[in-house]
C-alpha cells in the first residue's frame, strides 16, 4: 500500500508540474508574439533620416493578404524610396492595426491589392477611425471590381470587397459592377479634370489604370474626375483632426513615370503631415542650352567637348538624381565630365556636363540627355545632342549578286532595296552611293558573279573598284 500511495503522489506531482510548465510555455509563446509585434514597430521606427525634422512613419497595412507584389519592397519600392528622401519612412507589414501602437505612425495605407484574403473587422475600422480622428492620415486605394485582364469570360471578383468597410466609414462607397464597355475606367486613362485642392499642387494631369468607381457622401468630397466619374476624393472634416484620401486606383503610385503621378503621390503624404502649403518653396530645373549640335565629324574621330549647364531657377533646393544618355544613336555620344549627378543645387546655383560626339557610321545622329530631379513639374528634364558623321573616303562592300538600287542615297550607306535585308549591298547600289558622295570612294566586290538586269550607272566620281568577279559574262580582276 505505501508503494502504491507513493506512485499516486508521484503521478499527481508530475501532472501538476507538466501543467505548470505548459502554462509557462504558452505564456512565453504569447509574450513572443507580443514581442514580435513590438519588435516590428521598433525595427521600422528608427533614427530619423533628417536631423532637423522628425521622420514621419507610414504603415502600409498588408495584414489581410497581398496580391502579387503589392508591398513596399516590390511594386511600391519606388514610392517608399521617394518618400524616404523627403523625410518619411514607409514600410508594409502583416500586423493588424489592432496589434500596433498607431500613435507611432503619421499615416496608414490601405489598398485592395494588400487586402486580398479577409475583410476589415468592425474593431479594425473603429481603430482606424480613431486614428484619423486623433490626427492621423489615411490613404485608401481601390481598383476596378472585375478580373484584371477585363475579359468577360474571367470569373468576376469584387477586388474592393475587403476595404469597403473602411472606405464607407468615411463616406465613400466602391461600386461593384460587371465587366462591360459602359464603364469608362476599365483601361489606362489620363485625366486633367482636377480640382484646385492642394493635393494637385504642381499636378497638371493624373494617369490611372483599371480604376474603380465610387459614390461620395459626407464627410468625403469629390476632387478629381474622368468622364464625369469620381476617381479621387478626400476627407478633411472639422470633427476629425486627421485627413483621408481615397482613390479608385493604386497603379498611379506604382508607375510614377507618368506625368503628375509622382507629384500627386508625394503630395498626399505632405498634405497629411501639413507640409503642403501654397507658399512652399519649390525647385525649378533648367538646362542650357536645350541642345548642342556638334556639326560634321569624321567617322571614328571625336569632336571637341560641348557643355550643358543645369541651374536651379526655383526657390527650393533642387536634388539632381540620375543622368542618362538615351536615344537612337546613344552609342555615338558620350558624357565626358559629369558635375551634376547626385548634387543638390541651392536656388540660383548651377553645375555643368561636358559631352562629345564620336560617330561610328556616316549620317545624321541624335541622342538625348535625361536628367532626373525633384522638380515637381519636370521630373525628367532633357537636352538633345545632334551631330553628323561624315567620311571623305568611303568603302562599300558588295555582298550580294542581285541588281537592286540603293534604298536611300542621303544616308551614305549602301543598302539595296531588298525587304528585311538592310545590310545587303549590290554593285548598282554601291556605284549609286559612290556617285552621290564626295571624296575618294572604294567599292570592294566580294561576290563571284554579277548579272545586271539593265546597264549599270556610269561612274561619275573618283571610285576604285576591287575584287575578282564576273560581270555580264566577262571576268573582272
Amino acid at each position: 500500500m505505501p508503494e502504491k500511495k507513493f506512485l499516486v503522489i508521484h503521478l499527481v506531482v508530475t501532472i501538476i508540474m507538466l501543467t505548470f510548465y505548459g502554462s509557462i510555455a504558452a505564456a512565453r509563446e504569447m509574450d513572443s508574439g507580443a514581442e514580435t509585434a513590438q519588435q516590428f514597430r521598433e525595427n521600422e521606427i528608427t533614427t530619423p533620416y533628417s536631423s532637423s525634422e522628425e521622420t514621419k512613419h507610414i504603415y502600409w497595412d498588408a495584414s489581410h493578404g497581398t496580391r502579387y507584389r503589392c508591398n513596399t519592397d516590390d511594386d511600391f519600392y519606388s514610392i517608399a524610396q521617394e518618400l524616404k528622401s523627403r523625410g518619411y519612412s514607409m514600410h508594409s507589414g502583416e500586423w493588424s492595426v489592432l496589434d500596433l501602437r498607431l500613435s507611432d505612425y503619421s499615416a496608414i495605407v490601405i489598398a485592395s491589392c494588400s487586402a486580398e484574403d479577409t475583410s476589415y473587422s468592425n474593431e479594425e475600422v473603429n481603430a482606424i477611425y480613431d486614428f484619423v480622428a486623433s490626427g492621423g492620415g489615411l490613404l485608401i486605394m481601390g481598383k476596378a471590381p472585375f478580373a484584371y485582364e477585363g475579359s468577360a469570360s474571367d470569373t468576376h471578383t469584387d477586388y474592393n470587397r475587403n476595404i469597403k468597410p473602411v472606405a464607407e466609414a468615411f463616406g465613400v462607397n466602391f461600386i461593384d459592377y460587371p465587366w462591360d464597355d459602359s464603364h469608362l475606367l476599365y483601361d489606362e486613362f489620363t485625366t486633367t479634370d482636377l480640382s484646385t485642392h492642394l493635393l494637385f499642387d504642381s499636378v497638371g494631369e493624373l494617369t490611372m489604370k483599371w480604376a474603380g468607381e465610387f459614390n461620395v457622401s459626407a464627410p468625403a468630397k469629390e476632387l478629381a474626375w474622368q468622364e464625369g466619374l469620381v476617381v479621387v476624393a478626400a476627407v478633411e472634416d472639422d470633427g476629425l483632426e486627421g485627413k483621408v484620401v481615397i482613390t479608385g486606383d493604386y497603379w498611379f503610385m506604382k508607375d510614377m513615370t507618368k506625368a503628375g503621378n509622382r507629384q500627386f503621390s508625394t503630395n498626399i503624404f505632405d498634405w497629411f503631415s501639413g507640409k503642403l502649403d501654397p507658399e512652399t518653396e519649390k525647385p525649378e530645373i533648367k538646362i542650357d542650352p536645350p541642345f548642342n549640335d556638334f556639326g560634321e565629324v569624321e567617322v571614328f574621330d571625336t569632336s571637341p567637348d560641348l557643355p550643358f549647364y543645369i541651374s536651379n531657377e526655383g526657390t527650393g533646393n533642387l536634388e539632381i538624381y540620375n543622368i542618362n544618355l538615351t536615344g537612337p544613336d546613344v552609342d555615338e555620344f558620350n558624357i565626358t565630365d559629369d558635375k551634376c549627378s547626385w548634387v543638390t543645387l541651392l536656388p540660383s546655383d548651377s553645375c555643368y556636363l561636358l559631352s562629345e560626339f564620336s560617330p561610328v557610321f556616316v549620317g545624321k545622329k541624335e541622342a538625348v540627355i535625361d536628367v532626373e530631379s525633384n522638380d515637381p513639374v519636370l521630373y525628367i528634364a532633357n537636352a538633345t545632342l545632334l551631330g553628323e558623321g561624315t567620311s571623305s573616303d568611303s568603302e562599300f562592300v558588295v555582298n550580294i549578286e542581285s541588281d537592286e538600287s540603293d534604298s536611300d542615297l542621303s544616308d551614305n550607306k549602301c543598302k539595296a532595296e531588298i525587304s528585311e535585308e538592310s545590310n545587303k549591298c549590290t554593285l548598282r547600289a554601291a556605284i549609286e552611293q559612290a556617285n552621290a558622295m564626295e571624296g575618294e570612294n572604294t567599292i570592294k566586290v566580294e561576290v563571284s558573279t554579277i548579272l545586271p538586269e539593265t546597264e549599270l550607272p556610269a561612274v561619275t566620281d573618283s571610285v576604285t573598284i576591287t575584287g575578282d568577279f564576273t560581270l555580264d559574262g566577262k571576268n573582272v580582276v
